[in-house]
């Protein structure tokens, strides 16, 4: 249950997917529920694929009306917020229970460009009420401009959950079948070594191109080992 921990995470939401479990595991050490929702560290969610928000709760309780209470309680003084809306099996109406709480904070909301963010989750059995600290970047999303493509390339979104498998203490990873380098660009994006290789020099090429014609900080240097088509990202 999510109601124990000071932290909750919110993942794309969909319960059979394992691979989004996964990743949230390894980045938040909490896993989700049916609903996206875990306990876990918001210090990695930054590099979240599936993984999305970061939340330091702030109140819970069983129900509604005692959780107005509770924030009440707080003596929240915050301008330009918003409250948003995760519903997670609970009976609540979303805009008499949003309404409830932003009445009780001091200040001026602004729903289209807030300058915080709240988030208020209902489920079936209690409420909780949190501030936004950290949402995932999608930093990944500026590698869809690499030049180098092929229509089997590994999705980037994809390829970032999956480097986001790899333990934190490893520094280094090796792709032996790396195509057009999708994977070792996420690597690198997250500050990890990466080298790869491919069986077709084509390839090989265009994982070398696009590092160097997008804007990726982490990618330095190539190297070149012919016989085998290796190259490395430091």
């Amino acid at each position: 249950m999510w109601h124990a921990h000071p932290c909750l995470i919110t993942c794309t939401r969909d319960y059979r997917n394992e691979l989004i479990a996964a990743e949230c595991e390894a980045l938040t050490g909490g896993r989700p529920n049916a609903w996206g929702i875990a306990n876990g560290s918001t210090d990695q969610v930054l590099d979240g694929a599936f993984v999305k928000q970061g939340v330091q709760v702030l109140a819970r309780a069983d129900g509604l009306e005692q959780l107005v209470s509770r924030v009440a309680e707080l003596g929240l003084h915050q301008d330009e917020f918003r409250i948003e809306w995760l519903a997670a099996g609970g009976p609540e109406d979303r805009r008499v229970a949003t309404t409830a709480i932003a009445d009780q904070i001091q200040g001026r909301p602004n729903l289209n460009d807030p300058e915080h963010r709240f988030l208020l989750v209902a489920e079936a059995g209690g409420m909780a009420f949190g501030s936004v600290v950290v949402e995932a970047s999608r930093d990944y999303r500026k590698h869809d401009r690499k030049p180098c493509h092929t229509p089997s390339s590994l999705p980037l979104r994809l390829a970032r959950c999956l480097v986001n498998l790899v333990p934190r203490d490893v520094e280094s990873i090796a792709d032996p079948c790396c195509g057009t380098g999708s994977i070792l660009l996420e690597a690198a994006a997250i500050g990890l070594q990466a080298r790869g290789g491919d069986w077709n020099p084509r390839m090989v090429a265009m994982s070398r191109q696009n590092p160097d014609r997008i804007s990726t900080p982490s990618v330095t240097r190539f190297s070149s080992a012919v016989p085998t088509h290796v190259m490395g990202l430091t």
